[in-house]
């Protein structure tokens, strides 16, 4: 028995390194809270209870049949119409199609302008882009960001947001708006939004010349 004891506790120790022991389990790791963050992400960028009415999602004039643009724009409406009926933005709604890939508004060496989100780059980033149209009175027309996180807390989504972010962030207005927009942002940067599925990808993908540049 003397012998046999070191044994057990070794592999109490092993166990315990493992997560097996105590009966607690592992916390979700990086790529698990990633995954989380980017599901709940979909679910903020489908929801119509986000607007003021009600009706109105960022999937509404990003919808993903349409190239992540907005299905119902055409010659007698070029412009995007908000969650308020006949009201329509300053400018139609972009593709939301690859913006991931877009650099931070800056300079270059040259010291020209490049990246920034909208037509004219006045988001820095994707995650900046992603608070404006909530609150914006021509788009989902929110009065301010505690509209849109009161809707949140109602949400059934609402237990996954502090699975991801934490619990009680739904409880600072401000920091849970940021929030909303980093999910928002972190779904965007999936796939299904850079699929790079064109004629043009494919003919990179299996050309000579594209293979003599890697």
């Amino acid at each position: 028995m003397v012998e046999k004891a070191p044994r057990v506790l070794n592999l109490i120790f092993i166990l315990t390194l493992a997560g097996c022991g105590g009966g607690g389990g592992s916390s979700p790791s990086t790529v698990d809270i990633q995954k989380l963050k980017q599901e709940l992400g979909a679910k903020i960028f489908a929801d119509t209870n986000l607007s003021e009415p009600v009706g109105q999602s960022c999937a509404s004039c990003h919808d993903a049949l349409t190239g992540f643009a907005d299905p119902d724009v055409d010659s007698t409406n070029p412009v995007s119409e908000g969650a308020v009926t006949g009201r329509f933005g300053n400018r139609n709604a972009p593709t939301a199609a690859y913006t991931s890939l877009i650099p931070d508004f800056g300079t270059n060496n040259a010291g020209e302008f490049v990246g920034g989100q909208f037509v004219d780059g006045r988001a820095t980033n994707l995650v900046e882009q992603a608070k404006l149209p909530f609150l914006n009175p021509l788009e989902m027309a929110n009065l301010d960001k505690a509209s849109v996180i009161n809707k949140i807390r109602n949400a059934a989504y609402a237990a996954q947001f502090e699975q991801v972010y934490g619990a009680g962030s739904l409880d600072n207005t401000d920091t849970a708006f940021d929030q909303v927009a980093d999910a928002i942002a972190a779904f965007e940067g999936t796939d299904e939004f850079s699929p790079f599925t064109s004629k043009f990808d494919y003919f990179l993908a299996v050309s000579p010349w594209q293979a003599s540049q890697t």
